[in-house]
């Protein structure tokens, strides 16, 4: 039967978080607090308070730690195998999107492959992570990184030797057989990526909440990152959402409630909730891909650990016709834990909510994972007016007869000898105020013996003309001011470039 949750631990940890925040307050009165100790008396700062006296407490009683031990699942050796091929296909397509140094990439390709079919696995990996780990050291707080980064040295405590592999098999040839019962030392291998993938995203939504409030959600505040983010996504969907505030309120809703919601899958690990939670981050991760066109690799590859290994396992196995072996034994035959495993989980676990408390970043070993919580908009106008200066198109650019109205002869003409855009090049660099090169007068005597030689005249003093964008949030897009102004005049004879302004 498995152990109950011990409610005396989490009374304590009340009552402990109670006294510490209250604490906390009278010498933060009196003397104050240092930075960054000062955080701790903010009011959200007693969720992660809680958090951290609740694991401590649990840590320090027996029926806490076989509770805490229990949330590790078993699985059998067939599945840890499995899994280890799968991990190590994931981490090499890693290795092949980020490692571009041809030394690097072949050692850690070498290693995986040592890995993935078992041989001295337990080495291999942890070579692979060094090597991969050198490579990333000047990134080790870009959060593309810095989580899969901290899980692979968490998963060098995982017995990979033990799945099904040359280790396994030399084992069994010349030592003793293996055993095959499922094991929590096994189940390490799926249980640290989704512990680790749901404390990340548990410390994204507290870090929105504590940044903003019930205002990330009630204000929509995708929208604001769909936008920011429009010129490199996939698909132009953000923009859509971004126009609706009923979507941009929903979807913000949602995302948050989603990365609150992973983590369950670390404390009630059943194969239901293992694969909901997984469904969860894969949804999240394919949003921040289409909406924003943001890829991080390294946690695609922590996604695999959501699948129920065992049942593929025990599937597997009866489709070859093989029977499971010990895998219906009690998991009790299989052993516990050892206790420095232990210390090492309650320690990765223990340094979240302390990075969240504290709103700390410390190379990949902290971080407070504020993805996406700061928003300074406070209106639509004030969106408006961001996105005009940041993120504002070219000028478009037309030509006219001098102080004339709009031609499209001579318009038109310039442009069909000049497909490449030179002179609305130049036009767009006296707009913005930059010098005319001599490079630029080259193209601009080019495209005069153009218009000569097709239509037999030198091209005419023109006015350039010039439009800017507003953004108009009934298309989450930009759209023409049509407020054309006059900023230059060009005078073609000769191919020379005379830049009047006016």
């Amino acid at each position: 039967m498995p152990p109950r949750f011990p409610g005396r631990a989490a009374a304590l940890a009340l009552a402990g978080t109670v006294v510490i925040a209250l604490a906390g307050l009278l010498i933060d009165s009196w003397i104050g607090l240092p930075d960054p100790f000062d955080r701790v008396v903010r009011s959200t700062g007693v969720v992660p308070l809680f958090a951290i006296c609740l694991l401590c407490a649990l840590a320090g009683s027996k029926p806490g730690r076989a509770w805490l031990a229990d949330r590790v699942p078993p699985i059998s050796a067939a599945a840890l195998g499995l899994f280890r091929l799968a991990f190590a296909a994931s981490l090499a397509l890693v290795v092949g999107s980020t490692v571009s140094e041809p030394a690097s990439r072949t050692l850690c390709l070498v290693f995986l492959g040592l890995f993935a079919i078992g041989l001295a696995a337990r080495v291999s990996f942890v070579l692979f992570v060094l090597v991969f780990t050198r490579v990333h050291l000047g990134d080790t707080e870009d959060h593309a990184v810095a989580l899969p980064l901290k899980t692979l040295w968490l998963m060098m405590i995982v017995p990979w030797g033990a799945g099904v592999g040359v280790d396994a098999w030399l084992r069994g040839r010349f030592v003793r057989p293996p055993g095959t019962a499922p094991s929590r030392a096994y189940g390490l291998a799926t249980w640290i990526p989704v512990l680790m993938l749901g404390l990340a995203y548990a410390a994204a939504a507290f870090a929105k909440m504590d940044e903003v409030g019930p205002r990330w959600i009630t204000g929509g505040a995708v929208k604001y990152f769909f936008l920011a983010d429009a010129h490199r996504a996939p698909v132009p969907w953000g923009r859509f959402i971004a126009r609706s505030d009923t979507l941009s309120v929903l979807l913000s809703g949602g995302a948050v409630a989603g990365e609150a919601s992973i983590i369950l899958a670390a404390i009630w690990p059943s194969t239901a909730m293992v694969c909901a939670a997984g469904i969860v981050a894969l949804a999240l991760q394919a949003g921040f891909y289409l909406f924003q066109g943001v890829w991080w690799p390294a946690w695609w590859a922590l996604l695999p650990a959501f699948l129920p290994w065992q049942l593929i396992a025990s599937a597997t196995q009866r489709m070859l016709g093989r029977p499971e072996g010990e895998g219906s034994r009690s998991i009790s035959t299989a052993g516990q834990l050892p206790w420095i495993v232990g210390v090492v989980l309650v320690l990765a676990v223990l340094q979240q909510p302390v990075a969240s408390l504290l709103r700390r970043t410390y190379s990949f070993l902290l971080s407070d994972f504020p993805m996406y919580s700061n928003v300074y908009f406070a209106s639509r106008a004030e969106v408006a007016a961001q996105q005009e200066a940041v993120f504002q198109p070219p000028p478009m650019i037309r030509f006219q007869p001098p102080g004339g109205t709009p031609d499209g002869g001579i318009d038109a003409r310039l442009r069909d000898i000049d497909r490449g855009g030179v002179l609305s090049t130049v036009a767009r660099k006296v707009a913005g105020g930059q010098p005319i090169t001599e490079a630029d007068a080259a193209n601009v005597r080019d495209v005069t013996a153009r218009y000569v030689s097709k239509f037999g005249t030198v091209p005419p003093e023109v006015d350039v003309m010039a439009d800017t964008w507003r953004f108009d949030w009934s298309t989450a897009d930009f759209a023409p001011r049509e407020q054309w102004k006059k900023i230059a005049t060009v005078d073609l004879d000769g191919g020379a470039i005379e830049v009047r302004q006016p």
